[in-house]
Parts: C-alpha cells; structure tokens; sequence
C-alpha cells in the first residue's frame, strides 16, 4: 500500500499548478495531478470507473476538488481503498461529492465537541443549612 504524500505527487513551480492569486480563487490540480487521481481510481475500480466517468477528466472533478490539498485528495483516496461496500453490492466509485466529503476531516457532532464550563454558581452558607434542614426534617 502506497503512503497518502505517495498516493499524488504535490504541485511544483514548474507543474503548470494554480495557487492563491489575488483573487483568492482556490488553487486547483495540475493535468498532471488530475491524471494520478484518474490512474489511482481507475486501478482501484477498473471499468466501474472508466465507465461512469471516462477514460480522463472533461473538467468537472478538476473543479469540484478545487481548494483541496494533495494531501487531503490523499487521504480521499486512502479512504476508497478500505471503503467496504454494503453486503451483496458491487464496490462502486464514489461520486465527485462523495470523494470530495471523503477527503476532507469528518465534522465531529456538537456533542463532542470540546465546550466551556460555566462558572459555579457563588455558595450561600445559610441557603445550604436551610435546605440540609428541610431535607432532614422530611427524612424524619
């Protein structure tokens, strides 16, 4: 199994890669970079790949990983390779929202995430031996 850094070469001055410009549009794929993610599905799904998509990018999957790191479209393909489909289904290829969702860090639900603590509330010493002596006195 390849390493995710190994999995799509990072771009280089000379690749012909966009990066930020001044009009902060995303950076997107090199032709170069785009035809690894093509050879790495096409290797992984064979037919099922060519077939839905075609034998390369008309464009489409260039912009729809747009603003993605190479590491990130790594760590995408890394998960299609232990994605196990659903018993007595044929692996298929993801979508270009399904690989794109893929590839990015999973959201953690609000109820895991970290939270603040709210400050305790100021002790009252006689409000606490008011209520300890009525709980007390219903005990009895």
């Amino acid at each position: 199994m390849h390493h995710v850094s190994q999995l799509i070469t990072p771009p280089s001055a000379k690749s012909g890669a966009q990066t930020k410009n001044e009009n902060d549009a995303p950076p997107t794929l090199s032709d170069k970079q785009v035809g690894q993610v093509w050879q790495r599905m096409a290797s992984m799904y064979g037919h099922r790949w060519t077939s839905n998509y075609g034998i390369e990018d008309d464009g489409t999957w260039r912009k729809g990983l747009a603003g993605l790191t190479t590491a990130q479209i790594g760590v995408g393909l890394v998960k299609c390779l232990k994605r196990k489909p659903q018993s007595g289904e044929e692996d298929w290829p993801p979508t270009l929202n399904e690989f794109r969702a893929m590839c990015l860090p999973e959201k953690i639900p609000a109820y895991h995430r970290d939270y603040i603590a709210l400050p305790r509330p100021p002790r009252d010493p006689e409000l606490i031996e008011k209520s300890l002596t009525a709980m007390r006195e219903v005990l009895r």
